[in-house]
């Protein structure tokens, strides 16, 4: 009961983030495509959601697009506040290489090992992006609050280490500890929602100049 509580509520605020987001950017308030990553997201835990509660079909092998797709955005949040990235550049494309040669591409089942080469790009790109911040604030060029990579960085870091705290221990317990596994499908949900607000709190960031 918990567990389908906190994944309504993960649902309704992705919602919310994705309408508001579109919303702004047909008000011609540009959130550096944060409309069209989350119209994504959103858009494919829909197709995995309905199928499963409509159709009983399990379409979660459908996750590695989200690990192309956050390897991808990250890689132009990055760019476009940083533009330093060569070994970003070249550390995403060995990434998405690595998924798209291992991904078993079987809808009804998803590769773990994809979302392990998506989280640790993803972390790398992020820690990198907390240590350039770190290097304008000290030279006082600008706040870090106001910084809107701090936001998406802090939220994707956050997920990304919580989906490795979640997925590498279900290797040893997905069997031996069901009552283990249950708690942290209830702990990485928490996450998720979150994860999400600091989302809510990134999109409403960007405002008319």
């Amino acid at each position: 009961m918990a567990l389908d509580l906190l994944i309504y509520l993960y649902y309704s605020i992705l919602l919310i983030i994705t309408i508001l987001s579109c919303a702004k950017k047909a008000d011609g308030i540009g959130n550096n495509y944060l409309y069209l990553n989350f119209t994504i997201i959103f858009g494919i835990e829909c197709i995995v959601y309905f199928a499963k509660f409509l159709n009983q079909s399990n379409l979660t092998g459908l996750y590695f697009l989200l690990d192309i797709l956050n390897i991808t955005y990250v890689y132009y949040f990055f760019q476009i506040h940083f533009k330093q990235s060569k070994f970003l550049l070249s550390y995403g494309i060995i990434s998405l290489f690595l998924i798209l040669t291992f991904n078993k591409y079987c809808l009804s089942q998803y590769s773990d090992f994809c979302g392990i080469i998506s989280c640790f790009y993803v972390i790398i790109a992020c820690l990198y992006g907390f240590y350039l911040i770190m290097e304008r604030e000290k030279f006082g060029q600008q706040k870090i609050q106001s910084i809107p990579f701090f936001w998406y960085g802090t939220a994707m870091l956050l997920w990304c280490l919580m989906y490795l705290f979640r997925t590498i221990p279900r290797f040893y317990f997905q069997d031996e500890d069901k009552e283990f596994m249950q708690n942290l499908r209830i702990f990485f949900a928490s996450v998720n929602i979150v994860t999400y607000a600091i989302f809510l709190k990134l999109v409403l960031m960007y405002k008319n100049k």
